[in-house]
């Protein structure tokens, strides 16, 4: 199976492209240093962000400026970056470097021999297949963690068998005068406000909570600074919710998924085939869902010992984490698949390592500052170079699917 990696690894794009927006909203206030166990500077942050700009690949480069709670790792001609964080003498680094190209093998060596002078564990979450030569090289390992699930518009379709519980949960919601709302930022406070109760009793679901690191959690100015679609009944009622994230023209993605309690079976369906048309519209080729843990292997994908064995463990533990329910659902929707990797080290380090994933994907209002007037500013600023102007809130149409997510 060929992968898709999104753009290739390097290659810039004009910053009028990037919809990363104010992702970064709460971005780190502690003057710390690049290596410093301690959030990134404003000037890192910066820094950091008018690269990711220029060189990001994903949506998941977004997250390397939001949540905040990151440092930052420069090349040294300051063209590459490494966004990461530390727990328990481990650093974890959000997906691969972005950045030049001719700077990103620098970059991994510096970072490594950093690591190595801070006695720190060097890890990459969430890589892309195509820097797998770079670790191997300098001697790290990979643990294949999943793949994500990714939606060809020019290829998805709801006809067909597979889809009819799909389109009859459409018709019937449409039916109903279930609809849905286009809001662009900046938001309006009363939608923020009916967000809020929506994310709320999302949250009093069982396992739901918030998380960190590689998504974003609820945050008033983060969802201000997004686009936002909105699933209303006929009343107007707030019923679910998704907020969106792009970095170029070609992708875009969710962050934020979230439905009421009182929301119907096949609320979250309805949301994502709306999605699809969104985008569409917009010319986007394609939507990530995100990814789908420990998936197992495809034909032809290479897989060590040491994978084939933790993804064996891992389906036996599949009544505790859900893993194929999760990839079930998705598979709904998605034309293809593209793997995401665990770099690291050593075998032994793995229990260290997911308990250092654990940490750093915690929640702790309590610890949470408010973003300085001076940083929503400029954020801002940045938003209307990026961004341009969008209509307040606009009906998109009715479509539908079904499945409560």
């Amino acid at each position: 199976m060929e992968y898709s990696a999104g753009r290739p690894h390097g290659q810039s794009t004009k910053i009028s492209d990037l919809r990363v927006s104010s992702i970064a909203i709460g971005f780190g206030h502690s003057q710390g240093t690049a290596m410093q166990p301690t959030l990134g500077s404003p000037a890192e942050w910066i820094r950091a962000s008018k690269i990711v700009a220029e060189y990001a690949r994903s949506p998941l480069d977004a997250f390397k400026l939001w949540p905040s709670g990151k440092s930052y790792f420069f090349s040294p001609f300051g063209r590459c970056v490494i966004a990461y964080s530390t727990a328990g003498k481990v650093a974890i680094a959000l997906g691969d470097p972005v950045g030049a190209e001719s700077e990103t093998e620098m970059t991994v060596r510096a970072f490594l021999q950093e690591c190595h002078t801070k006695r720190w564990e060097p890890v990459f979450y969430q890589t892309l297949p195509d820097l797998l030569p770079l670790y191997r090289q300098q001697g790290l390992r990979k643990l294949k963690i999943g793949d994500d699930a990714i939606v060809d518009l020019l290829q998805f379709s709801l006809e067909g068998k597979a889809k009819r519980e799909v389109r009859s949960k459409v018709h019937q919601f449409e039916n109903t005068g279930i609809s849905i709302v286009e809001h662009q930022p900046p938001v309006p406070d009363d939608v923020i406000a009916q967000l809020k109760v929506v994310s709320d009793q999302w949250l009093e679901i069982p396992g739901r909570r918030e998380r960190s690191f590689t998504v974003g959690h609820f945050d008033p100015d983060y969802l201000r600074s997004t686009p936002v679609l909105a699933v209303v009944d006929h009343s107007g009622t707030l019923l679910a919710f998704i907020n969106l994230i792009s970095v170029d023209n070609n992708e875009i993605t969710g962050d934020l998924m979230r439905r009421s309690t009182h929301a119907p079976n096949g609320i979250m369906d309805y949301l994502f085939v709306n999605l699809f048309e969104y985008a569409k519209q917009r010319g986007y080729a394609r939507v990530s869902l995100g990814m789908a843990p420990m998936t197992g292997f495809r034909e032809h994908e290479h897989a060590t010992m040491e994978e084939r064995a933790i993804h064996a463990v891992s389906r036996k533990l599949d009544f505790l984490f859900s893993f194929r329910g999760l990839h079930h659902y998705k598979a709904k929707f998605a034309t293809s698949w593209e793997p995401r990797y665990l770099i690291y080290s050593s075998f032994l380090q793995l229990p260290r390592i997911a308990l250092a994933l654990r940490e750093i994907s915690e929640v702790r209002h309590e610890n949470e500052q408010s973003c300085p007037s001076q940083q929503v500013e400029a954020v801002n600023d940045f938003v209307s170079k990026t961004c341009g102007p969008g209509a307040n809130s606009s009906v998109v149409g009715h479509r539908d699917t079904g499945a409560a997510c």
